[in-house]
């Protein structure tokens, strides 16, 4: 793999050798430019790639010409439009934006020179078959921003030590997005917190996400109050709290189910808990799964009980 220093460099070289090879077949060699953003996300990412092209004495216009394809965030688009760059000859492809945008560029041609950019591990995306020897058509470089989501989960936890739950919107059209949600749980683990994970790969899915959130921030504060009244034995006001947390709370979480079922348990109202434990004890793999299963059978005892 390449350094960061080194990539315009390699894209220029990149336009430039096949033009060497045939030069009698075009007067200017030609850059494709892919990427699965929209023409207005990053102005500047343009005015950036041509004026890193002329400090290494590559201006276009003068030297090469640039084939710009924006795929405005639908990521269908992008094998069509890497397609459509290999069938107007390019001498190289820049692939950025995001995956996407490279294994489009990968999967369109094995003879024509790609160098992309990355914030995952190359080789793991299928880039490449190694950092050291990258193999076939393509290079690139990558600042592996991906795999580091558990040094920001522990920055943030040094910023906000208190803070007992953090969440993570991530893209699950990026292949890293099995990947950056595993490394922050385990760093959360480490700190003893909580990391709800959000996926939202479209615009209209962040905008829920962000509405999830909200409501999210609500449940964890309804259900704060509802523990401390829970641990004051006051389960009549713990209760309706605690409902309100299962309401705007993930489905995902039994801590809510869990603690519900106690509050309405030690109320007197086995016949109410037992909806809660078995949502509790049906969220396999977390801590609480096997109490709630246990709490489940113990409640069902105390209800038949009850309606005899």
């Amino acid at each position: 793999m390449i350094r960061r220093r080194e990539f315009i460099t390699l894209l220029g070289g990149a336009a430039a050798w096949p033009l060497a090879v045939r030069a009698q077949q075009a007067a200017m060699p030609v850059i494709g430019f892919l990427t699965s953003l929209g023409r207005n996300d990053r102005p500047n990412l343009t005015d950036a790639f041509r004026r890193g092209l002329s400090e290494t004495g590559f201006v276009e216009g003068r030297d090469l010409a640039i084939e710009y394809r924006f795929a405005e965030n639908q990521h269908d688009r992008l094998p069509a439009m890497a397609a459509d760059l290999v069938g107007r000859k390019v001498a190289v492809i820049a692939a950025t934006g995001g995956p996407n945008s490279v294994l489009a560029a990968k999967d369109s041609t094995s003879t024509v020179p790609i160098v992309f950019t990355s914030g995952g591990d190359p080789v793991r995306a299928g880039f490449v078959t190694s950092l050291n020897r990258p193999g076939g058509n393509i290079t690139g470089i990558s600042w592996f921003g991906a795999r580091l989501s558990g040094k920001a989960l522990g920055l943030l936890h040094e910023l906000i030590p208190n803070a007992a739950v953090f969440a993570m919107m991530v893209n699950p059209n990026n292949p890293e997005s099995e990947y950056s949600p595993r490394d922050a749980q385990e760093a959360a683990r480490m700190f003893g917190r909580q990391v709800l994970v959000f996926h939202a790969g479209t615009p209209s899915e962040i905008d829920t996400t962000f509405a999830t959130l909200k409501n999210e921030t609500l449940a964890m504060a309804h259900a704060s109050l509802g523990l401390v009244s829970l641990h004051r034995n006051n389960f009549d006001a713990a209760i309706p709290e605690l409902e309100q947390a299962v309401q705007l709370g993930t489905n995902s979480d039994p801590t809510n189910y869990y603690l519900l079922g106690l509050a309405n348990q030690n109320a007197g109202h086995p016949d109410k808990a037992v909806p809660n434990f078995e949502k509790c004890a049906a969220i396999k793999g977390t801590s609480l799964t096997s109490t709630c299963t246990v709490l489940l059978d113990q409640a069902k005892k105390d209800a038949e009980s009850k309606a005899k």
